[in-house]
């Protein structure tokens, strides 16, 4: 997947501003979960636009391994069971285990995380991001033409497996996106224009990252999938408010 121009704010006819701000994760009923562990492999994912001679995914060991160290290009794996219908799944929470194995420190942009909303060739999706070369957890929101990052600092560290969970709900005009790492951060937007549904991915750039333990629960996600339950520890929120930002 080649990234846009990585600019915080690119300029664009019509302003989406995010007003953002940190909070507990909202629990709720959900209709279904998904699982998936890697047990038996990645046989229900699917690499976006698959350029074999830069990046590869595989099933090992019970993880998901993905790598890809090339200029400007993020590698997709995306969640396509064969079972359900994955791009009308809407409203929904991501669990996810992840570490990076190896970084392109040098003159390069490590970045490991997942995809929510995921329309893979039209081009929309948002992105909840470790970014290892600026130390910050980044939310981006990716349309066709332009990508908006919202970055906050957080340390980061080869080798340190993180706990993701990013949440997504679309309520009338905008929709919530909720990105927690571990029990000591977590942010939430909220943006304009919604997308309404789409796929969950996993996501590396200029890295090679284990995956492992994905949870999808959803209103409209149903019961699946060849992973088994895992215990996940309660979150906290993070003392801090950030205000709205806007365009240059």
């Amino acid at each position: 997947m080649a990234a846009a121009s990585m600019r915080w704010w690119s300029p664009i006819p019509r302003v989406l501003v995010f007003a953002v701000l940190v909070a507990a994760l909202s629990g709720g009923a959900f209709a279904g979960t998904w699982r998936d562990d890697f047990a038996l492999g990645i046989k229900d994912w699917s690499i976006y636009n698959l350029d074999r001679a830069v990046e590869s995914w595989d099933g090992k060991k019970g993880e998901a391994i993905g790598t890809i160290f090339a200029p400007n290009l993020y590698s997709l794996l995306i969640l396509d069971p064969s079972s359900t219908d994955a791009s009308r799944w809407s409203n929904y929470t991501l669990r996810v285990r992840v570490r990076a194995v190896d970084l392109k420190e040098r003159d390069g942009e490590p970045r490991v995380g997942v995809s929510l909303y995921d329309q893979e060739f039209e081009g929309n999706r948002y992105l909840c991001l470790l970014a290892f070369d600026t130390g910050e957890v980044w939310v981006v929101r990716v349309t066709r033409d332009v990508w908006q990052v919202i970055p906050l600092a957080y340390p980061l560290e080869k080798g340190v497996t993180y706990d993701l969970t990013a949440s997504i709900a679309t309520e009338g005009d905008s929709e919530l996106v909720t990105f927690a790492v571990n029990k000591d951060f977590e942010i939430t937007i909220r943006a304009s224009d919604p997308l309404k549904s789409g796929k969950v991915g996993l996501v590396v750039a200029d890295a090679q990252a284990a995956f492992d333990d994905v949870e999808v629960d959803g209103t409209n996600v149903p019961n699946g999938g060849s992973g088994k339950p895992r215990a996940v520890s309660p979150r906290g929120a993070a003392a801090v408010t950030w205000g709205s930002l806007k365009s240059n």
